[in-house]
């Protein structure tokens, strides 16, 4: 740093009164002052200054020299006493032509030297020290208040001495440091303006205004948003929304990325593994062609990965070459004539160095096509066969175009009602239904059903055997559970389903056995219930069991078959009329109609022979069966002559007295005094008709009885429309 020094000289110089009594000090002061080469004052500070006095203004040794020592700045200022450290004589001075003192400032180049004018040279008195004087001034004479403002010796005590000083750097140790001529302006004045080559900062940085920043990023306007269904793809410039319908397309997405975007639950990446069917194969010994088989890879897509497996066992394999072949011919040497022991277990993918060949040029490519493997042991007698190709396959790692992999637990949409229509744009729609406890898929026409747990059991009951027969078309006959008000409502219970008459789809209501005890198809099956249940005609069907469904199944069509030991004979099916369809059982046997049925039978139908041209006497509970006009049985119950009594009359086709003495329905009353219960085949025989069965005048001991029915022989001619035998009945409704 460039500095102009101004240099003030003045000793401190007290005369000795007595000649010897003291001597003149040997300090000069100086006073001085440190200005900057632009014309202010120097800094502020403590400076290490150093002193010399030459015997010429460009002299260049000095006569003295003393310092560095630190000298105190202020407002450019400084004062300082010259010869603590190293003594300043009057012969030195004195033998001086001139004297020129310089100042050194830090490491700074020493400033223009000042000359030390006469009263320096007052030093020069000390050789008056020898000279006796009169009238001098000694201390004794000077009053003790003209010296209050000069400092004693004791008031010097806190100032440093020159002793002090030795550990402050001297000119020598400071070689290495910058000097202040060196330091450009802006290091003395600190002003931005002294910098050389001012950088040129943006606006904001002199500023701070936001407004000036460059490259300002777009900001959403403010209450702005999408319309319905669209979401925000970014920021236009003006600052209006770019929406769009999605915010992430197809093409923004990478093409083997489903499990990235699914968390892994779904993937179109697999590992498609095709291996030889034909092996393990033998190796002959001594043959250049060995043993060959063939893999026919299947289109598994675009390979990302391949690989060959194989597992080879010999005496020795380091007598084995083994060769692959691609589709169209490609050839690579796997393995030739080397290694040791009697096993080869390897995997070559692709990238692998191969003996010939690299398998990844197959990487992007469909590896589709007949691959064959050739295993051949060079060594060995001819004939002779020590070695087997056990297995070897080929696994290409592809991003299927054709199947997706679930991760986790596929969770299919849960409806009682198809999500949406079955046609051929919804092909393949799948939901479940938790209440049929079945998977539903569109076949394009019709939803195919795939139950979970077959319909029918006690974990997944029908409601009824005609909801069977639709869910399972080709159930057999045989014992099913139902639930016939769904989910929640009364227990399951078990029925039988007569799944051949008509489509199937009936229910057994319930059962009629012959008295004789010999005709039980159902009542042992363990599907009933005793024979003491409610109504009137229940008390009439002594020898039948009941469902559950008795009481509780109602529908649209009846049927009563008979059959005898289990083998269908004869059925006939009748339609309810409308206001009883769907009414349960045993509500319509305890009632009090006398037509349920529609004016003509549905359909009928016999099966072998069902009556016994003998006519045989009917016993008690016995039903029977009319071939001949091809009604469905019905049965009445005898009891007394005189009173007719008609309730509870199921399938037929009769009316109230339409015969003499009969009274049409299952489980009616037909009573006649003094006679016993007995079963009638009615509504199309008469009173005479049943006596003609056994004969003019027979006894009906089937009754207990013990009187002949009059009239004799021919009073009521045999009118051949009833056919009998005993058999059992069963009751049906769908």
């Amino acid at each position: 740093m460039v500095r102009r020094l101004l240099l003030y000289v003045s000793t401190a110089c007290l005369l000795a009164v007595p000649v010897a009594a003291q001597a003149v000090p040997l300090t000069l002061g100086v006073d001085g002052a440190l200005g900057t080469a632009g014309g202010g004052p120097g800094a502020d500070g403590d400076y290490l200054i150093a002193f010399a006095i030459y015997d010429s203004e460009k002299g260049t040794t000095p006569a003295w020299k003393e310092g560095p020592f630190k000298v105190t700045v202020a407002k450019g200022f400084f004062a300082a006493s010259l010869g603590q450290q190293t003594p300043l004589s009057a012969q030195t001075l004195a033998a001086l032509p001139q004297a020129w003192l310089g100042v050194t400032v830090g490491t700074d180049p020493e400033l223009p030297r000042k000359q030390l004018l006469s009263v320096p040279f007052s030093l020069r008195a000390a050789v008056a020290e020898g000279l006796d004087c009169s009238g001098c001034v000694g201390i004794g004479q000077i009053d003790p208040k003209a010296l209050a403002s000069y400092a004693k010796v004791g008031d010097l005590a806190p100032y440093a001495k020159s002793s002090d000083l030795g550990k402050y750097a001297q000119s020598a140790d400071l070689a290495d440091y910058v000097k202040a001529a060196s330091l450009a302006a802006v290091a003395a004045s600190g002003s931005y303006k002294d910098l050389k080559d001012v950088p040129k900062f943006a606006d904001v940085a002199t500023t701070g205004a936001y407004a000036d920043l460059a490259g300002l990023p777009v900001l959403a306007k403010v209450n702005s948003a999408c319309g319905t269904g669209l979401v925000v793809k970014g920021i236009k410039a003006d600052g209006s929304l770019d929406c769009a319908t999605s915010a992430v397309t197809a093409k923004d997405l990478p093409a083997d990325g489903l499990n990235e975007v699914s968390g892994n639950l779904l993937t179109t990446q697999f590992q498609e593994l095709a291996a030889s069917t034909k092996t393990p194969l033998d190796i002959p010994d001594g043959i250049a062609t060995g043993v060959s088989d063939a893999i026919e890879v299947p289109d598994f897509g675009i390979a990302e990965s391949f690989s060959v497996t194989v597992n080879v066992t010999n005496s020795d394999i380091s007598k084995l070459r083994i060769t692959l072949y691609a589709p169209g011919g490609a050839t690579y040497k796997l393995h030739e004539q080397s290694g040791s022991g009697t096993s080869l277990k390897a995997t070559f993918k692709a990238g692998d160095k191969l003996v010939e060949g690299d398998l990844s040029t197959w990487i992007g490519q469909n590896p589709k096509g007949l691959w064959s493997l050739a295993v051949a042991d060079l060594a060995g007698t001819l004939g002779n066969k020590d070695g087997k190709l056990n297995s070897w396959s080929i696994a290409t790692g592809v991003k299927s175009t054709k199947k997706v992999g679930v991760g986790g637990a596929l969770v299919f949409y849960s409806a009682k009602d198809p999500p949406v229509p079955c046609d051929a744009n919804n092909f393949g729609a799948t939901y479940g239904n938790p209440g049929t406890q079945a998977l539903y898929v569109c076949n394009g026409m019709s939803w195919a059903a795939l139950y979970l747990a077959l319909p029918g059991t006690k974990e997944n009951p029908a409601l009824s055997c005609k909801d069977l027969v639709a869910k399972v078309p080709n159930a057999n006959s045989g014992p099913y559970w139902l639930d016939i008000d769904g989910v929640g409502g009364s227990a399951p219970f078990e029925v039988y389903c007569e799944m051949t008459i008509l489509g199937g789809g009936w229910t057994l209501l319930f059962n009629l056995d012959s008295s004789d005890n010999l005709r039980h198809a159902w009542a042992d099956t363990g599907f009933w219930h005793g024979s003491g249940t409610e109504g009137s005609a229940a008390n009439g069907l002594t020898a039948g069991s009941k469902s559950s469904a008795y009481g509780l199944l109602g529908g649209k069509e009846l049927l009563v078959s008979a059959h005898d030991n289990g083998t269908l004979m004869a059925w006939g099916a009748y339609d309810l009329l409308a206001l009883y369809q769907n009414v349960p059982m045993l509500t319509l046997v305890k009632g009090s109609e006398a037509t349920v049925t529609a004016p003509r039978k549905a359909q009928s139908g016999t099966t072998g022979v069902v009556w016994n041209s003998k006519r045989s006497q009917s016993r008690y509970g016995d039903p029977f069966v009319d071939k001949q006009n091809g009604e469905a049985v019905v049965v009445n119950r005898a009891a007394g002559w005189n009173a007719q009594v008609n309730t509870n009359r199921l399938a037929t086709t009769a009316t109230n007295a339409e015969y003499p003495h009969t009274q049409g329905g299952l489980g009616g009353s037909h009573i006649y005094g003094g006679w016993g219960q007995n079963y009638e085949s009615s509504p199309i025989a008469s009173y005479c008709d049943i006596t003609n069965l056994y004969g003019n005048g027979a006894n009906l001991e089937a009754n207990g009885q013990g009187n002949t029915m009059a009239g004799g022989p021919g009073t009521c001619g045999d009118p051949g429309l009833f056919k009998y035998l005993p058999v059992d009945l069963a009751v049906w409704v769908r």
